[in-house]
């Protein structure tokens, strides 16, 4: 499926021949998907077009073991595995000698040897956490996991500053726990408790099957200050300070390691949760909160734990996804490394097979989507004019980081153990480092390694990243003969990003990334009156008799059914200028929805589509597909949709946003 985000998802090899060539290019994922219109298969492209175009796929794929759904993203996702695996054994074996190698092949030697030491050394963790004597001892862990880039009440991340986009760091309040949908499900609420228990048991830590009840409070006592629209303030450290004076910052900075902390600016919002932190952390006993730590330390290691320690994890899976095995030891050391060595790893895996031709034409692509939004934002007659014109200045804004860096980065790594646990460690602390220097330097950042397939927006930024790992079949394809396949796919996943600049949180950012509301009060209006229409048509949907939360998945479907109507105007344009005949044109808009069809092709283990309907933001991938292409007129007229299909709706009652 497409991916996104929060977090939300192609070349002729005889062009480039290379020794290392990679195994995305030559893996193909997919062909394109004939038209079947044969007697033996119903025609339901009017009523399901996704099975319509996706039943064979749907029919053969399997979802591996270790997983809880397998899709599109995911098919390519294992090739640049496979190509992730085959670097990593060079650099273990010594055949690659490039940056970051060395450093791969000492923690590899670590995972390998993985045991009592790694154990003992957690035990020693928690020993740690249970001997805390004061508020100011748990505020210190929570400043601890923060630095190891673990879950935490508080993390720090980088945001801009104002108009002159300086960075600073950022202060982003969170409440790490059970998912607050899942604590009304009985089973899988008493599964979590039976596996803390079991835990309580395997570390000595009498009653930490607790935490499921005391997070069951918190989470109604937090996550309402979360959830609603808060504003985004900066200050110092010393105002700050004075701001939240429950929450012991100068321990918490210490830890961190921010030595000048009272003038350095941080970003912050969601005040009001800061406060009720502040006074949770002395209303709530501190047998608790040590309870809550190991927890939070327990959850964020079991992974890489051995034996019965992995598999009390896995049990709990089974039971929240229908996960039925544990990932395989290689993939789990390459997912280690993708986490916490990003930017050494990026470098090495486009040693193995970058291909800088892919990236050009993602580009062109970047500026067809731009030229097409600023035609529909013009046209669009729910915006005031003074809007509409806001709107166009934040596209012509809109900052691109696409396929790799400009520079690579060059990593400093800390002197290893031979303990994998503690490496997990200093990888952390070091991040965290990594962090604090960019903030020094003022320098744009990758968030995620180049192998990802994804895509994001960041409004603080007014920026989309676009990694190299997307740039492929079937979300790209090289040449001039698959633009309508490359505008259905890859486009309609830059447009879906660039709508995510006004969806419900987007909207309230400006052209310079701040948080800035700039749409007036008839804007807002019209604005709610299409999101009403989205809100009811998703929340009708039966999904196994359950219903979607349709403001939960709003800006989801915001984004897809105005990512489309901009990578539609695109192909139309594109169309207008190679001045394609009306017999062939019918032919690129079927090609464009059938690609953006193959896009989301998605299978779900039982357990994990009925757990999205509680806690996902984004919408099962089907209705992804069926309940936005029937908003286009396009759409009825390329496949000859007639009234009287499930999927048909009246004109006047389409609903279009851009």
């Amino acid at each position: 499926m497409h991916i996104e985000e929060q977090p939300k998802k192609k070349r002729n090899v005889t062009r480039r021949q290379k020794k290392n060539l990679c195994e995305m290019t030559t893996c193909h994922i997919m062909n394109p998907p004939a038209l079947n219109y044969s007697s033996n298969k119903p025609d339901i492209r009017g009523d399901d077009f996704y099975m319509w175009v996706n039943t064979n796929w749907v029919s053969d794929a399997k979802i591996p073991p270790y997983d809880t759904d397998y899709g599109v993203s995911d098919e390519i996702e294992d090739c640049i595995m496979k190509t992730s695996i085959r670097a990593v054994k060079e650099c273990v074996s010594g055949a690659y000698k490039g940056t970051g190698a060395e450093a791969i092949r000492t923690l590899y030697e670590s995972f390998l040897h993985r045991g009592k030491r790694d154990i003992d050394f957690l035990k020693c963790t928690i020993h740690d956490i249970l001997s805390i004597h004061s508020v100011e001892g748990i505020v210190r862990h929570f400043a601890k996991l923060t630095r190891l880039r673990f879950p935490s009440v508080l993390q720090i991340q980088y945001s801009s500053y104002k108009t002159g986009m300086r960075k600073v760091l950022s202060i982003l309040p969170d409440f790490p726990s059970l998912e607050e949908g899942f604590f009304s499900n009985s089973t899988i609420f008493n599964g979590y408790k039976h596996m803390l228990r079991s835990y309580g048991a395997e570390f000595n830590i009498p009653d930490l099957e607790k935490v499921a009840q005391i997070e069951k409070s918190l989470t109604h006592r937090f996550i309402p200050y979360l959830t609603v629209d808060a504003p985004i303030c900066f200050g110092n450290g010393h105002t700050f300070a004075k701001k939240f004076r429950k929450i012991p910052w100068d321990v918490y900075f210490e830890e961190l390691g921010i030595v000048n902390w009272r003038k350095t600016t941080f970003e912050y919002n969601y005040p009001t949760f800061l406060r009720k932190l502040g006074v949770a952390l002395y209303e709530i006993s501190l047998d608790k909160w040590k309870l809550y730590l190991c927890k939070l330390y327990i959850l964020s290691l079991v992974e890489f734990l051995p034996g019965k320690y992995d598999d009390i994890y896995i049990k709990f899976k089974y039971l929240l996804g229908g996960q039925k095995n544990p990932m395989p030891n290689m993939n789990l050391f390459v997912n280690f490394i993708y986490n916490y060595l990003p930017d050494t790893f990026s470098r090495i895996f486009w040693d193995f097979c970058g291909d800088e031709a892919r990236i050009e034409g993602c580009k062109e692509l970047c500026k067809d989507i731009q030229r097409a939004a600023r035609i529909r934002l013009k046209n669009t007659s729910w915006l005031q004019p003074a809007t509409r014109l806001a709107a166009i200045e934040k596209i012509n804004k809109m900052d691109f980081l696409i396929g790799k860096p400009d520079t690579w980065e060059v990593d400093t790594f800390p002197i290893f153990s031979e303990i994998f646990l503690e490496n997990m460690f200093l990888l952390g602390d070091s991040s965290t480092k990594k962090i604090f220097e960019r903030v020094k330097k003022n320098i744009d950042v990758w968030e995620q390694g180049i192998y990802r397939v994804n895509a994001y927006y960041y409004e603080p930024f007014n920026q989309i990243t676009i990694p190299f790992g997307i740039i492929t079949n079937p979300y790209y394809k090289e040449g001039k003969e698959n633009r309508a396949w490359n505008y259905g796919s890859l486009g309609f996943t830059i447009s879906h990003e660039m709508c995510h600049g006004f969806d419900e949180e987007g909207k309230d950012y400006d052209s310079y990334g701040q948080k800035n509301p700039w749409w007036t009060r008839a804007d807002n209006k019209a604005y709610n009156k299409k999101t009403n229409a989205i809100i009811k048509l998703y929340e009708k949907q039966d999904i196994q008799g359950k219903h979607l939360n349709g403001d939960n998945v709003l800006s989801e479907n915001i984004a897809d059914i105005g990512g489309i109507g901009i990578a539609l105007e695109a192909l139309k344009q594109d169309i207008i200028r190679r001045k394609v005949s009306i017999d062939k044109e019918k032919d690129e808009y079927r090609e464009f929805f059938i690609s953006y069809a193959v896009g989301w092709r998605n299978k779900y283990r039982t357990n994990k589509l009925k757990s999205n309907i509680e806690t996902d933001v984004h919408s099962p991938a089907y209705l992804r597909v069926n309940l936005v292409v029937c908003q286009f007129d396009e759409w009825y007229s390329a496949f000859d949709i007639q009234k009287g299909s499930k999927l048909y709706i009246d004109e006047e009652k389409r609903i279009r946003f851009f």
